[in-house]
């Protein structure tokens, strides 16, 4: 019997290995043509089925993200699909491959993707993705906030000198032994070991530096700076951990060129407790004790101990999804829902308490800046949180999206408080001659529109170009999201016409920037075609083609040695297989910035269309090796 058994297996593993492919097919193909793909990797019908050969050979293109096979066996072999993920920079890596890459179809999806909305579902291959304003996690530690401490605290004689020499080996010891002569004399000089503190880590003594702190703190408990820089020291630590850990490039963004320390596994610890040591702190403070200096102390630690929860965070549940502890993940989850909700507490308080300082701008921006980096952060991760909990009981996509959809606008109604008083604090910088009205624009946009005053965010904006002659496109985007969002779920051509009406009245009276201009040109194609993205490229009048082609044009004659208005010129033109013009304007690019990759990346799709393949390969693998 065992020998029958054997002789079986030996059979159906040979009738295995001897299957040949009747049919080969590809799904997922926007920017690639399926039977040049075919071409490319040698496909034949009856050749034998080698699954782990044939995703290697689909993978070595250099088209694809990912490559999943599906079979289905019939009598005469077995019919295969391949679902394929392409990237959003295709890097073909022969000839051949390059021959099966419409580099028409790219510009279309790299125009398609630059203008998508912000906060809008998009589903994709039966994946929602949801894009949120203006959030980014801060990777890097930077010593530029506690110069920024500093400084607007009001200076001091020893870290002024510090700042100086802290990138100088022998000026540093030096002024490390004059420190340490005067604290002798003057232990009680809070600043002189502030600064001896800042300097040890600055020649990598991490350890002594912390006994430094500790001393420092023990003897002054309300020095409040000492706590933003115990955190800075333990970010030191983190960082230095994961690197180690993960293998990964944190990049560290210090002038004095910081060394690392000795990696720690007890680092993320060291985190945890320097953030509640400094919370518990500033949380005691009764609103009296709540200083100018205070004030400003408090802002700059809440900002870094939000960007620390999220490093502590990430470090949590990675580790979690390695051991597949669901249960883990999810305790995260509410571990940081509830730290994001005290912070929120913390923010209202102090917003409340700096309005005796309703006239100093310092003041106020240091509170627009954390609430800029709390808000968001909360928008993205407190609603995460919160619908996490009942993700893994919906199985349908659409219900996903619908469940999603609810969560995130109960949260917006319940962020709302916070966001009124973050929209004080801007208001109080974008006040006539203040040194941060121009910069403070965008912040009060995206503000009034995660509100729903969206009358009010196109006014800043149109002042903001009326002031400054800029108009960000990432910010017009932004609010163009969050507008269709407050009135459904949908992209609709009624709300796209009307922001169009009203960029076309301020480009009568202002030039517009270059992102806003190649926006209204890519949007206007999108209402030609009634709101068919496929159309818009192909079947519109002739006279928006060359309209939306005349206005770019009209942006680089204004902005002559601006790379990007040259950029955007060629990306619409090639869009609209305008081959000549993407040509002249990619060129005058990167003329003008010959180092960015993404400029001879366009390079590269127009040495495609024009059917040079050796050149397209060289120019379209740089993106591919720069990243």
């Amino acid at each position: 019997m065992r020998r029958w058994l054997l002789v079986l297996l030996i059979v159906g593993q040979a009738a295995a290995q001897e299957a040949r492919i009747t049919e080969l097919q590809l799904e997922g193909c926007r920017v690639t043509e399926p039977q040049k793909v075919l071409a490319a990797i040698g496909f034949q019908p009856g050749m034998p089925y080698d699954a782990e050969r044939l995703q290697k050979a689909l993978m070595d293109l250099g088209l694809f993200d990912s490559v999943t096979l599906e079979t289905t066996q019939i009598p005469q072999g077995v019919q295969v699909t391949a679902k394929v993920q392409e990237k959003t920079h295709p890097a073909p890596k022969t000839e051949e491959a390059a021959r099966a890459l419409n580099p028409v179809a790219v510009a279309r999806q790299l125009l398609s993707f630059q203008q998508k909305p912000s906060l809008l579902l998009f589903e994709q291959d039966g994946r929602i993705s949801l894009n949120f304003p203006g959030f980014q996690l801060v990777t890097e530690v930077e010593d530029e906030m506690l110069k920024a401490l500093v400084a607007s605290i009001g200076g001091n004689t020893w870290m002024q000198k510090a700042f100086k020499v802290s990138d100088d080996k022998t000026a540093c010891e030096r002024l490390i032994a004059e420190l340490r002569r005067h604290l002798r004399k003057n232990p009680n000089d809070a600043w002189a070991q502030f600064a001896l503190a800042y300097l040890l880590m600055a020649q990598g003594h991490h350890d002594e530096a912390e006994q430094q702190i500790s001393t420092l703190l023990a003897r002054q408990p309300d020095f409040h700076p000492a706590y933003v820089l115990r955190l800075f020291s333990a970010f030191l630590r983190l960082v230095a951990f994961l690197k180690a850990r993960t293998g990964k490039q944190f990049e560290v963004s210090l002038q004095s060129d910081f060394p690392l320390p000795s990696p720690d596994p007890v680092s993320p610890g060291i985190v945890r407790w320097v953030i509640d040591e400094g919370v518990t702190h500033f949380r005691r403070l009764s609103d009296k004790a709540f200083d100018r200096d205070a004030i400003l102390a408090a802002t700059f630690f809440f900002s870094n101990a939000i960007a620390g929860e999220l490093f502590l965070f990430f470090s949590e549940t990675s580790e979690s999804q390695a051991d597949e502890e669901e249960s883990d993940i999810s305790a995260s989850w509410e571990r940081l829902a509830k730290r994001f909700a005290d912070y929120l507490a913390d923010y209202l308080r102090l917003s409340r308490t700096a309005e005796r300082f309703a006239k100093d701008l310092t003041v106020q921006k240091a509170m627009a800046d954390w609430g800029h980096s709390l808000l968001l952060s909360s928008l993205s991760f407190g609603f995460a949180a919160s619908f996490s909990a009942n993700l893994s009981a919906i199985d349908d996509p659409q219900q996903i999206s619908q469940a999603l959809m609810k969560a995130l606008r109960i949260h917006l109604r319940l962020m709302r408080p916070y966001f009124e008083r973050h929209k004080w604090h801007l208001e109080r910088l974008t006040v006539k001659n203040s040194p941060y009205r121009a910069d403070t624009f965008s912040d009060l946009v995206r503000c009034l529109s995660l509100l729903g005053d969206f009358s009010s965010a196109q006014k800043v904006m149109e002042t903001a170009l009326r002031e400054t002659g800029k108009l960000d496109g990432h910010t017009l985007k932004e609010v163009l999201g969050l507008n269709a969002f407050s009135e459904g779920d949908r992209l609709t051509p009624t709300l796209v016409a009307r922001y169009v009406a009203w960029l076309d009245g301020l480009e009568r009276q202002h030039p517009l920037p270059v992102s806003v201009a190649l926006w209204l040109s890519y949007w206007r194609l999108w209402l030609a075609a009634k709101g068919d993205a496929e159309a818009m490229w192909e079947k519109v009048p002739e006279a928006e083609r060359r309209e939306a082609l005349n206005r770019l044009r009209r942006s680089v004659q204004q902005f002559p040695s601006d790379a990007g208005s040259w950029w955007s010129l060629g990306i619409m033109a090639l869009a609209l297989n305008d081959v000549p013009t993407a040509s002249e304007a990619f060129t005058k690019a990167t003329e003008l910035d010959p180092k960015n990759v993404a400029y001879r990346y366009a390079l590269g799709l127009v040495a495609l269309a024009q059917g040079k393949l050796q050149q397209a390969v060289e120019l379209l693998r740089a993106m591919e090796a720069e990243q």
